[in-house]
């Protein structure tokens, strides 16, 4: 079984990284249309230009040059974030997860590899570059835990994903079968599963029973697992130590600013090559010195890039404004001449953008130094009180939008506040969101959504106007789930 037929996962909202040729090019444009989809992927110069000049002009109104709207547009299609042509600072982890990777397959023996890092890092990205290269020598399943309703139906996605028969799918004994399929398989198999925090759960059995695969005798089962946390295996299962199942561990750091730099120029290098720059290299730089300081996500990075440009975008949809030029002060009766607008993007575009989405997070870092208060609405507040109190009382798996918001609506109850409704609700998370006090993590149900606070009880005291709010709220146990 090939890794084409097989790459059929969820993507993640921006999971994968912008990069530069460290390695060599993908061999197959194939895959990643089979990987990612067609709908991201960056249309050619010749397409690009070909949707502008088709748009019908009207012959009262003047419009930019197709060449501007051209380069603009594809300079939004390069800051994609579907899988990438080239890597950029990921040279060392790419080569130690194929080595790691190609000795088991070439060997036919099993191994256990545990990925950490923060999101936005290339963890997944880099892992899919390096599979290709083993193409056809394995069979390949991909799971993205988010996707799966409960941590035992991972038995049954696992087994859809490497195509095996449906009496084996509709097994009652499922779990018992793979493991007898992994045992007994003459080929080797590569199990990738994504966001493995999600299959955690009261006892821990299913992820155990995972982690003990690829000890079984003469097996050819490689498992490697995806996660945000470094820990997850020393905190969440520590009888794989007593067992002797502990995976090899590999962490990706957060992405420097000179990494950032290098990424974007990358992505930029396809659509400015007649020499105009499409973002001024110093509206690049502050773009990577924000995000690198604030979280090293090269996934922001490539969505704060990528606003900017469709603000320039709104500006030049007007493409000429009316504006006094010289002559028109010593010929007051002569007609005002048009000035074309901004082409580029430079560094107030780049500006607005972090100020707009990550400004209050950015802020927040410097607090104690400028003591300086980040405004937030009500509602705000007691949504990062009601997560401090949740993350402090309950285990992780609870934290999700809908008992957020049940746990929420019983502290305004009890302090006379209105509440707002679910949908406003999950909205008010992504405001919050927004400001990066967390983070949500989309389910095919919205109040499903986990919710992961990214900020301590100290933090969210300091970002607090009532200072009174937090303590009160956190010392009334009773709003909790019993």
């Amino acid at each position: 079984m090939s890794v084409q037929s097989h790459l059929r996962f969820p993507v993640k909202k921006g999971n994968i990284l912008g990069s530069k040729s460290e390695n060599s090019p993908l061999k197959s444009v194939g895959v990643k249309r089979a990987l990612f989809g067609e709908a991201q992927s960056p249309a050619s110069p010749k397409k690009a230009r070909i949707v502008d000049e088709n748009v019908p002009v009207s012959p009262s109104k003047e419009q930019s040059s197709p060449k501007q709207v051209s380069s603009l547009l594809r300079a939004k299609q390069a800051f994609h974030t579907s899988l990438p042509t080239r890597l950029i600072g990921r040279s060392a982890e790419i080569s130690e997860i194929k080595s790691y990777v190609g000795e088991r397959i070439n060997n036919k023996t099993s191994g256990s590899l545990y990925i950490s890092g923060a999101p936005g890092t290339g963890k997944t990205c880099s892992l899919m570059h390096v599979l290709e290269s083993f193409d056809g020598k394995f069979s390949f399943a991909f799971v993205n835990c988010m996707s799966v309703s409960s941590p035992v139906t991972i038995y049954k996605t696992i087994a859809k994903e490497l195509k095996l028969p449906s009496k084996v799918i509709n097994s009652k004994s499922i779990a018992d079968t793979l493991k007898k399929h992994v045992s007994a398989s003459k080929t080797p198999i590569v199990l990738v599963l994504d966001e493995i925090e999600q299959l955690d759960c009261k006892g821990q059995q299913v992820l155990y029973n995972l982690f003990e695969w690829p000890h079984i005798p003469q097996s050819m089962f490689i498992l490697i697992t995806i996660s945000n946390a470094m820990d997850l295996t020393d905190r969440i299962l520590p009888r794989l130590h007593t067992f002797k199942y502990q995976p090899k561990l590999m962490n990706f750091s957060p992405y420097t600013k000179d990494q950032i730099v290098s990424i974007l120029e990358d992505r930029l290098s396809e659509v400015q090559a007649n020499g105009v720059p499409v973002i001024k290299p110093i509206a690049i730089q502050l773009c990577a010195r924000k995000i690198a300081a604030d979280s090293g996500d090269i996934r922001k990075a490539l969505n704060v890039c990528m606003r900017a440009i469709q603000i320039v975008e709104k500006k030049l949809s007007k493409d000429v404004t009316l504006k006094t030029t010289s002559d028109d002060r010593c010929n007051p009766g002569s007609p005002m001449k048009r000035v074309a607008s901004t082409q580029c993007v430079d560094v107030q575009e780049i500006s607005a953008v972090l100020h707009k989405i990550y400004g209050s997070r950015l802020q927040t870092s410097s607090f104690a130094a400028n003591s300086e208060t980040v405004t937030m609405p009500l509602h705000s507040m007691i949504l990062l009180c009601t997560l401090v109190l949740m993350k402090k009382h309950c285990k992780s798996q609870d934290m999700t939008v809908g008992k957020a918001y049940h746990t929420y609506k019983r502290i305004c109850q009890k302090r006379d506040i209105t509440s707002v409704n679910e949908g406003d609700f999950h909205r008010l998370c992504c405001d919050v969101e927004c400001r990066g006090f967390l983070l949500l993590k989309p389910a095919k149900v919205a109040r499903m959504a986990k919710i992961i606070l990214k900020i301590d009880e100290t933090e969210a005291e300091r970002v607090m106007q009532d200072k009174a709010m937090l303590p009160s709220i956190l010392a009334d146990l009773s709003v909790l789930d019993k």
